[in-house]
């Protein structure tokens, strides 16, 4: 057997993948954060886990969503998740507690899932409203989940534009859809500072008119 040569951990598989740390769904574009060995990728993980549920790092996201967000903002979007009951699908579920739970134009509430709900939590902190009835909005999650935004969004009656898969329309101009991770915010535990990586403002946000 040919011996790890460098910073190659033995498990390769994190190695091929340049010891990336977290991922962003297709069509999702922005801010990916890898690490540059293997001391570096494990004290960074355990940074994202964080310590009881709860990630200290901070993700703030840029959507634009089908419609207006309902009630006043900042809005929690705290619906628990599991994975659709229908796996071709590639689906996540919200799992509601009651009919009353439930929002006109949103996902039926009784959506079959399997597995065990895992506790989730979006925050919409603002969003601005575009002349073709649209909005975008700034979101923030910490220790996100599969399609966590893009399901909750859904849950809302809000999916994101052109998120097909979630009940949206086609985009008319372009495939995918509009979502991007727009900020990262941490504490390095090397450098000992607060740390802010920020992606360039995605082009469907420059050319939006309000």
């Amino acid at each position: 057997m040919k011996e790890n040569s460098g910073d190659a951990p033995a498990d390769h598989s994190r190695w091929r993948e340049g010891y990336l740390l977290h991922r962003l769904d297709n069509w999702t574009s922005g801010v990916l954060l890898f690490a540059r060995n293997q001391e570096a990728f494990e004290t960074f993980r355990s940074l994202i886990r964080g310590s009881a549920g709860k990630s200290a790092v901070e993700k703030e996201y840029l959507a634009c969503v089908e419609g207006r967000i309902p009630g006043s903002l900042p809005v929690s979007i705290e619906y628990p998740m599991a994975h659709s009951s229908k796996r071709s699908s590639g689906k996540m579920v919200a799992v509601k507690n009651s009919p009353e739970e439930e929002i006109s134009g949103s996902f039926p509430w009784r959506e079959k899932y399997r597995g065990n709900p895992r506790a989730a939590k979006t925050r919409i902190l603002s969003c601005s409203v575009s002349r073709d009835g649209g909005s975008i909005c700034r979101i923030m999650i910490s220790r996100g989940q599969r399609h966590q935004i893009r399901c909750h969004l859904a849950a809302i009656g809000c999916p994101i534009q052109g998120d097909t898969l979630y009940g949206a329309a086609p985009l008319k101009q372009k495939e995918g859809f509009l979502l991007q991770h727009q900020k990262i915010r941490f504490f390095h535990p090397f450098l000992q500072k607060e740390i802010i990586i920020e992606a360039p403002m995605p082009e469907w946000v420059r050319k939006a008119r309000f």
